[in-house]
């Protein structure tokens, strides 16, 4: 197992910034470990029963799971039966140009981005599809997996985010704060801090 840390959701990496006409930029950072390891990647059988499936372990699993449910704070969603919240346009749509956090697929073939979505909707493909990389590659990583304790708090010291206001014009940090608080926590007087994807919010709320 590899231990990241910052992890690959660390620093101002992930989640994107926003920045007003007045050429302040509002970056939200996270500082949570991350873990992943290497398995050995799983063969197919019949090929043709189960090209998506093999399609969506080597695209998708990495992100969204290999049991398709996501990860624990829903910022890779689970895909479980996704039929019965988004149409199957926008999911062939989302591979094809990306959206938010995950990057377009266009780089594949449109027989693979079909034959993921055709699994996604429970659709068995009509013919195997040939996927070069999957007889070449052994293994595979076991996602991005943000490290929590037995209760789901990170298992790093707090805090655990911030977010700043930086001035583009001088480069100065105009200001810095921890986006949150756990109130069940605070309760406790345990005033740690909230992981950083609440600064969501914040960025929302800025005019």
């Amino acid at each position: 197992m590899t231990v990241f840390f910052p992890g690959t959701h660390g620093g101002a990496q992930w989640g994107g910034t926003a920045t007003d006409p007045d050429g302040v930029m509002y970056v939200q950072s996270k500082e949570v470990p991350v873990y992943t390891s290497l398995v050995p990647r799983r063969k197919s059988s019949d090929q043709k029963q189960v090209a998506g499936s093999a399609q969506y372990m080597l695209y998708c699993s990495a992100c969204h799971g290999a049991d398709q449910k996501g990860n624990h704070d829903g910022s890779y969603p689970s895909l479980l039966q996704i039929g019965d919240r988004i149409p199957r346009e926008m999911v062939t749509q989302v591979m094809l140009k990306g959206r938010g956090m995950m990057p377009s697929f266009s780089h594949i073939s449109e027989a693979e981005r079909v034959a993921v979505v055709n699994f996604l909707f429970n659709k068995t493909s009509e013919k195997p599809v040939v996927t070069p990389q999957k007889d070449v590659i052994p293994y595979q990583h076991t996602g991005y997996n943000r490290w929590y304790d037995r209760n789901g708090y990170p298992v790093s010291s707090p805090s655990w985010g911030t977010l700043s206001a930086i001035d583009l014009n001088t480069g100065d940090r105009l200001w810095q704060v921890p986006p949150g608080e756990y109130a069940e926590l605070t309760k406790k007087e345990f005033p740690l801090r909230e992981p950083i994807i609440m600064a969501v919010h914040w960025l929302q709320r800025v005019d």
